[in-house]
């Protein structure tokens, strides 16, 4: 009940602080809204006395997705992140926040790719992106490794380039102008995010198919502080006959469980001994928890997730790189803002689409280097 009101007084205040807009980013602040959302979400939060907020929600959905601690994060991440509509769905405990496609998002890829008959290249070795300027067509040079002879390379031409990687993380093949590079090397990653995918029996099951630890995520030490059985959560399965193996564990009948574990900390476990470390951590809770067979299918190991600083936040840079979009024919999306679900990177770009022009030739910028 408290958290309910604590909802209701966040709607408000955030609908009086931005009002209605369209897309995942809302419109630049004044100087006054600036000063009342100024600092960390917990700055924020504790501000406004909302508690709750930041340990049941901003903790639970989003610490716990990746997104970094409350004390550490801009609070204009939170804002963006959790708009009136994400508190109505909070509030109505029928409606799920946040589904997942039963077959994955490869599947929208793969349908996009068929429906308009996109030429993809996966897993290229791209090493060096060059942009003319003086031509109108053709002025995106994109060189990458020839698969059937490594030693040698290719280069296609492109008219125009959208970038979803992090910027900062390909400053070193990217021909980046001053601004470019004035802007993106102040993004920052300081935790790496893993997330192991295991296959197990049924077993003892809770209520709910996912679990979650929230005391570990303060510690950020590999220790697995959720884990969401996707197939079931997809299906909106729970209560008593998820508990009892009623439901089915995947379309193929079978009474397995693929359960995906998430594991954040500060070191790098592509590091040989650090992922040692980070897996002896998984095995542990497999063994405590389960105390069945199980086996790790597959693993994906990111520096996650990379954002700007809170002061460089405070004075607008999310907003600067919104009016950089069309710099040099190139989009900035994706890791290279920030994004908390597709649906989001979606509302973002279609917000680049309704807003498009090309950029100021001079961009003025006064942050400190």
């Amino acid at each position: 009940m408290e958290l309910g009101r604590e909802l209701v007084r966040y709607m408000k205040l955030h609908k009086r602080l931005f009002g209605d807009y369209d897309g995942f980013l809302m419109a630049r602040p004044n100087a006054r809204v600036r000063r009342a959302i100024r600092g960390t979400i917990s700055d924020f939060l504790r501000r406004n006395k909302m508690p709750l907020i930041e340990t049941a929600v901003i903790y639970g959905l989003y610490t716990g997705g990746g997104y970094g601690q409350p004390h550490k994060v801009s609070s204009i991440y939170g804002l963006m992140w959790i708009t009136p509509k994400v508190c109505r769905y909070l509030l109505d405990d029928t409606v799920p926040v946040f589904t997942f496609f039963d077959t994955g998002l490869i599947s929208l890829f793969e349908t996009l790719i068929r429906r308009f008959a996109i030429d993809v290249k996966l897993n290229v070795d791209i090493r060096r992106i060059r942009r003319d300027d003086s031509k109108s067509f053709g002025n995106i040079q994109i060189e990458f490794s020839n698969r059937n002879n490594p030693m040698s390379t290719m280069v296609k031409e492109y008219d125009f380039l959208i970038i979803s990687p992090a910027m900062r993380y390909l400053l070193d093949i990217i021909d980046v102008s001053p601004i470019e590079k004035k802007i993106f090397r102040r993004q920052l990653t300081d935790t790496f995010f893993m997330s192991t995918l295991v296959d197990s029996p049924f077993g003892v099951r809770s209520a709910y198919p996912f679990d979650v630890h929230r005391k570990r995520l303060i510690r950020y030490d590999f220790e697995p502080y959720v884990g969401i059985d996707v197939f079931s959560v997809s299906k909106n399965y729970s209560g008593e006959s998820y508990k009892l193996g009623l439901t089915p564990g995947g379309k193929d009948g079978r009474r397995i469980q693929s359960t995906v574990y998430y594991q954040v900390g500060r070191d790098d476990p592509r590091i040989q001994e650090v992922g040692r470390y980070a897996e002896e951590k998984l095995h542990k809770h497999l063994r405590e928890k389960h105390r069945i067979p199980y086996s790790l299918i597959a693993r994906f190991i990111t520096p996650y997730f990379t954002r700007f600083s809170v002061p460089d936040m405070d004075k607008g840079i999310i907003w600067d790189v919104f009016d950089l979009q069309g710099h040099r024919k190139t989009w900035y999306i994706g890791g290279s803002v920030t994004f908390d679900t597709a649906g989001a990177v979606i509302e973002y770009n279609e917000k680049i689409l309704r807003n498009y022009r090309l950029p100021p030739k001079r961009f003025e910028f006064d942050y400190t280097l």
